[in-house]
């Protein structure tokens, strides 16, 4: 069980730039998924150079439905998805 990892599950359409602050909180062993859509297809290039100077592990999910709250839920389906597995694996 690794008590100390973080998965970091981010609204990117809603948050933009702002909801990534704190990456120096994080270490390698944590991860951060990301979830855009058309709407919010943009990530600035200084984020991605912070992200990668916090080396974590980054996931990005291109939400390709649209509609009110189509990126909601699929980030609560992965969301879901990560509990259970954790559950499963006592992590």
């Amino acid at each position: 069980m690794n008590e100390g990892k973080k998965i970091i599950f981010v609204d990117y359409e809603n948050v933009q730039r702002t909801g990534l602050e704190g990456l120096n909180y994080l270490n390698k062993n944590d991860e951060i998924k990301i979830f855009f859509s058309r709407n919010s297809n943009i990530i600035r290039i200084d984020f991605l150079s912070e992200a990668q100077k916090a080396n974590v592990s980054m996931d990005y999910i291109l939400v390709d439905k649209t509609g009110k709250n189509a990126l909601d839920f699929v980030l609560i389906y992965y969301l879901g998805r990560e509990i259970e597995r954790r559950k499963d694996t006592k992590e």
